[in-house]
């Protein structure tokens, strides 16, 4: 699932694309910032690939914002926020890099959608990196040499005794992971091929998938990797250290690894399977260890993976939540449960902020897989839910209430009733006010 970051310092307008964006068609999750410093602060925690941003705003510039967002998320995609009178500082955030467009913030709700809805549909299709994964399998192949990747083998596979010698070498050869300092490590499981595929196939499938993870951890960390064989399914090892920086920092070095590292994991398990159709389960390590104990760190991830028909999910498991989410989604029956407990939660409070991101908290899931779980088991998405349900609310109240049209607008989640006439009048074809009186 894309995810977009609207950015301005007046909250009219970022409640209302925010409002806009979540009634809409676009299967996004989308945050809000009312400052450009809130927003760095969001991009700290979590990818973003689309940032709707005015470009001039106290503080921060949203062309000084740009630059930043650049450097921590090379991926991220953005569109200005503009008046009239700001072209030149659209023509300079162009040529900055990653921007895909710029709206006049006076334009008409459906011009503006368009715009963002041909933006999420370029980033998907610029997403497409299955064919360039393809081609540099082989040059993968060649650049890992026989000696480090068997040195690898017996570091995470072999016996104690293998394991310390196979470290020790490893950190004597010149490689730019450093095997004498700690690491995190990651885990991807499948075996889950389509009929017909040959061994040849499923191999460079498997290279493709390493190639598209090292696109990512490129920008953000150092990694090395190693593909595995076994009874219980085709194997993908990462082994993943922040970048060399200074020792002062390295605490802050690892606390950004550990908080972008689901989010990466969980943007590589989407394009394998939109791009190559192949269907990944990770599992991600909590805890940083020594090259002499990534074998034993290994074998507890492995255990991690559900067996038997709940296998064939995709699964993305942070190895601290493992329990509460084994216990939460094994059965069909208790994800029923949870999308029921969540439109409880939902009618008893349209009046507040029922953004994906809120509602994930609120069942301890990614927001991705909530969308999806809820889409599976109620066959529509949540925002049209939550749509339909406020409308459901407001028709209520305009004919059994004598509340003004901007009390209904605030008591049923918007933010002002402009906003609320548009989209009711968008849905029944008269404005609230006609309804009331017909």
């Amino acid at each position: 699932m894309l995810r977009i970051l609207i950015v301005d310092d007046e909250p009219v307008i970022v409640n209302s694309l925010y409002q806009l964006i979540g009634e809409s068609e676009l299967d996004v999750e989308v945050s809000r910032s009312y400052h450009a410093y809130e927003a760095l602060e969001v991009m700290r925690t979590k990818r973003i690939d689309l940032m709707i941003s005015d470009i001039r705003m106290p503080g921060l510039s949203g062309i000084e914002l740009q630059r930043q967002v650049m450097a921590s998320w090379p991926y991220c995609r953005i569109i200005f926020l503009t008046g009239y009178d700001q072209f030149d500082y659209a023509q300079e955030a162009i040529r900055g890099g990653g921007v895909l467009d710029y709206v006049l913030k006076h334009q008409p709700d459906d011009s503006i959608l368009a715009t963002i809805t041909r933006a999420v549909q370029e980033i998907a299709a610029n997403r497409s990196v299955a064919d360039r994964a393809v081609e540099t399998a082989a040059r993968l192949q060649q650049t890992m040499h026989v000696l480090q990747r068997e040195l690898l083998r017996r570091l995470l596979l072999g016996a104690p005794g293998d394991a310390q010698e196979a470290a020790a070498e490893l950190a004597g050869m010149d490689m730019t992971f450093d095997f004498q300092s700690p690491m995190l490590l990651v885990m991807a499981l499948t075996d889950d091929w389509e009929a017909g595929q040959s061994a040849r196939d499923r191999e460079l499938l498997l290279y493709a998938c390493v190639n598209i993870m090292e696109e990512y951890l490129t920008e953000q960390c150092r990694s090395v990797s190693l593909q595995v064989e076994s009874e219980a399914g085709h194997r993908l090892i990462w082994l993943i250290q922040p970048e060399a920086a200074d020792p002062s920092a390295a605490e802050g070095g690892w606390a950004s690894l550990a908080s972008r590292l689901p989010d990466i994991v969980e943007a590589v398990q989407s394009a394998c399977d939109r791009w190559l159709k192949v269907s990944l389960s990770f599992a991600i390590g909590s805890e940083r260890c020594m090259a002499r104990d990534a074998a034993e760190r290994l074998s507890a991830l492995a255990g991690l993976f559900p067996t038997g028909p709940a296998r064939r999910r995709q699964w993305l498991i942070r190895e601290s939540a493992a329990a509460s989410m084994a216990l939460e989604d094994e059965r069909d029956a208790r994800v029923t449960r949870t999308v029921q407990r969540l439109q409880r939660f939902i009618e008893s409070r349209l009046h507040e902020d029922l953004s994906l991101s809120r509602l994930a908290e609120l069942v301890h899931h990614s927001p991705t897989y909530l969308s999806r779980i809820y889409k599976q088991v109620t066959g529509e998405s949540l925002s049209a839910f939550i749509a339909e349900r406020r409308m459901e609310l407001a028709r209520h109240l305009l004919l059994e209430s004598n509340m003004k049209i901007y009390e209904i607008a605030v008591r049923i989640g918007y933010d002002s009733a402009p906003h609320f006439t548009r989209f009711f009048k968008k849905k029944y074809g008269i404005t609230p006010q006609e309804f009331r009186e017909g």
